[in-house]
């Protein structure tokens, strides 16, 4: 057998061959030489892979009643406004405003469900009306109430079935408190009724 006959008789392929061959020959050296150079790194500094993690000294235990006193007894008196609130200091401060948040249908229970937030009022009577072009108005109230950290008045369902006509209706929303009265307009009016 001669060296002529072991060669392939394309040149190139040849090349391609013994390139690919000292490719995978330098691939598996260097892995090895990474490998024995990071193990002996690890062995003279034991440290490098040991996770370092913060001690956490938050206690997660209910928090005992004297903690919620102070907020227990702002939710039962509201009068006793608190800065915390969107409402300011006192609500006698900060002029009465209400601002629709949500006019929308609710497919569960074929309602129009209409959510406010009030500021300036911690007690008031709220107000929500439909309004469309010769048709008569379809009204509700509810009472402002605190929940979270803000002054609402709770959504407002009115059934579909209340609506006499289908189509684009408006929304507005008014507040009555202390003698005083604000009052919007949802802002993404009409609204489809269906």
């Amino acid at each position: 057998m001669t060296w002529k006959s072991i060669l392939p008789k394309n040149r190139k392929l040849a090349l391609l061959l013994g390139l690919v061959v000292l490719v995978i020959v330098g691939g598996i050296s260097g892995k090895i030489l990474t490998s024995k150079n990071s193990s002996s790194q690890t062995q003279k500094n034991p440290v490098i892979n040991k996770q370092v993690r913060a001690t956490n000294n938050v206690d997660y235990s209910p928090a005992v009643n004297d903690d919620n006193a102070v907020s227990e007894e702002r939710k039962n008196d509201p009068s006793k406004a608190a800065s915390t609130l969107d409402n300011g200091a006192t609500a006698s401060d900060t002029p009465l405003s209400i601002a629709i948040t949500r006019a929308s249908l609710n497919q569960s229970d074929a309602s129009m469900q209409v959510a406010t937030i009030v500021n300036g009022a911690t007690t008031g009577t709220c107000k929500i009306t439909a309004s469309k072009s010769g048709q008569p108005n379809i009204s509700r109230e509810s009472t402002v109430e605190l929940q979270a950290n803000s002054y609402v008045c709770p959504i407002i369902s009115i059934p579909v079935s209340d609506f006499t006509v289908k189509g684009d209706w408006n929304f507005s929303a008014s507040i009555t408190s202390d003698g005083r009265t604000d009052i919007v307009s949802w802002p993404n009016n009409p609204v489809k009724v269906e």
